[in-house]
C-alpha cells in the first residue's frame, strides 16, 4: 500500500519544507515537535530534498553537538558529577547491559538496540547522535532510536511532575531523579521547571554532568569498532566536543559569547532532528513494529525505578 501524499506542485512542496525548517529553528519548536514534523512531511509531502537529508542530518548533528559543549562548565560538571558519580555509573552500566540483553530478547538490529540503550542511559538525542556517528549507523536505525526516545520524553514532561507530587518528593530528590531517569536534556529542564527553581538548577547541572559520559561511551564503542574495522574511529566532532568543554571557560571573550553559541546549537539540534524525522517513514516504523518501543519502555521503567531507589 502506497503512502498517502498531499497533492501540490513541486515548488509549493519545497516552500513548505523551507517554512517548516525555519519554524524548527524558532524557540517555540521543541525537538520532539521537529521530529514529528519531519516525519509528517516525509510521508505526506515528499520532495527532492529527501535525497539530501542524510548529508544535512550529519552536518547539523555534528555542529550542534560541538556547540552544545559551550553550555557545560567543566569545573561545575566535574563537581556535581563527582557527587553523583556512583549513581550515574550504576544506572548507565545497568542500562547498557540490559540494552544488550533486550536487543536479543526483542530481536532488534544490534546497532538500533545499542542506540536506544545509549539514548536511555545518557542523554537522549545527543547520545544517539554521538554514538550513531561513531558507529556510522544507518539513518533508519538512528530514526527509530530517536523516535522511541523522544516518545518517552514527551510522556515524561507530564508524568514525572505528577509522580513527584504524588509521592511528596522534595525538589532536591526530584532534581536528581528526573536528571537520571529522563532521556533528553530539554525534557529534564521542562519537567524540573514545573516542579520548582531548586529542582531546575540541580537537574540541569546533573544532566549536563551526565552528558559527559558521551565521551567514554563513544571512545569505548570506538575501540569495539576497531575489532571489526581494524582502526579506531574517533570522529572529529567528538575531539572538538571535549576541547570545547575543557577550554571555553578559560579563553578570553569565549566565556562571554559561549552561552549564545550553546543556545544557537540547541536550535540547530532541533533542526537536525527535523531532518532525522524525514527518515521516519511509516513503512520503516511498520517494519520495526512494536519491538523498539517495548525495549525502550522496559529500559525506561527499570532506570526510573533504579535511580529512584538509589537517590531516595
Amino acid at each position: 500500500m502506497n503512502t498517502l501524499t498531499i497533492a501540490a506542485k513541486p515548488d509549493q512542496k519545497k516552500i513548505l519544507w523551507w517554512v517548516v525548517g525555519l519554524f524548527c529553528l524558532s524557540p517555540i519548536c521543541s525537538p520532539f515537535i521537529a521530529l514529528i514534523l519531519g516525519m509528517l512531511l516525509s510521508n505526506f509531502v515528499s520532495t527532492s530534498y529527501q535525497a539530501k537529508s542524510h548529508k544535512w542530518t550529519k552536518i547539523l548533528l555534528n555542529t550542534a553537538i560541538v556547540g552544545m559543549g559551550f553550555g557545560m562548565s567543566f569545573k561545575e560538571a566535574m563537581a556535581i558529577g563527582g557527587e553523583g558519580f556512583g549513581i550515574t555509573a550504576i544506572t548507565i552500566s545497568v542500562t547498557l547491559v540490559l540494552g544488550l540483553i533486550f536487543t536479543k530478547v526483542f530481536k532488534l538490529e544490534k546497532e538500533a538496540g545499542l542506540l536506544i540503550a545509549c539514548g536511555t542511559a545518557i542523554c537522549g538525542g545527543s547520545a544517539i547522535a554521538a554514538v550513531g556517528t561513531t558507529l556510522d549507523a544507518k539513518k533508519e536505525d538512528m530514526s527509530i532510536a530517536l523516535g522511541t526516545v523522544f516518545t518517552f520524553n514527551a510522556i515524561a514532561l507530564v508524568l514525572f511532575p505528577l509522580l513527584g507530587h504524588l509521592i511528596n518528593m522534595s525538589q532536591t530528590h526530584f532534581g536528581w531523579w528526573c536528571a537520571m531517569a529522563i532521556h533528553d536534556t530539554s525534557s529534564v529542564v521542562g519537567a524540573a521547571s514545573v516542579y520548582g527553581d531548586k529542582a531546575l538548577k540541580l537537574a540541569t547541572t546533573v544532566k549536563l554532568a551526565r552528558a559527559l559520559w558521551i565521551i567514554p561511551v563513544c571512545i569505548g564503542i570506538g575501540w569495539w569498532k576497531k575489532t571489526e574495522h581494524k582502526k579506531l574511529p574517533i570522529p572529529l566532532f567528538l575531539v572538538l566536543f571535549i576541547a570545547v568543554i575543557f577550554f571555553h571557560g578559560y579563553l578570553p571573550y569565549v566565556s562571554s559569547w559561549g552561552p549564545k553559541v550553546n543556545v544557537v546549537s540547541k536550535h540547530l539540534m532541533t533542526l537536525a532532528l527535523f531532518w532525522v524525522g524525514t527518515g521516519l517513514h511509516f513503512q520503516t516504523l511498520k517494519k520495526v513494529g512494536w519491538r523498539s518501543f517495548a525495549m525502550g519502555l522496559c529500559l525506561w521503567v527499570i532506570i526510573g525505578c533504579l535511580s529512584l531507589f538509589l537517590i531516595w
